[in-house]
């Protein structure tokens, strides 16, 4: 009887839930790709300000 109740509950919210672990999951991705990128890239690839 319980999940009788919660069901409705559940369908109302499951939009706004997904989207909010789909941001979760491509927020933790582009972070890990910038230590990626800032860890291993070789250093006269690099972009900064010091290079011409």
């Amino acid at each position: 009887m319980r999940d009788d109740f919660l069901t409705q509950s559940w369908a109302n919210s499951h939009t706004s839930f997904s989207r909010a672990v789909a941001d979760l999951i491509h927020a933790a991705s582009v972070g890990f790709a910038r230590v990626n990128r800032k860890q291993f890239d070789a250093p006269w690839r690099s972009r900064g300000p010091h290079c011409g």
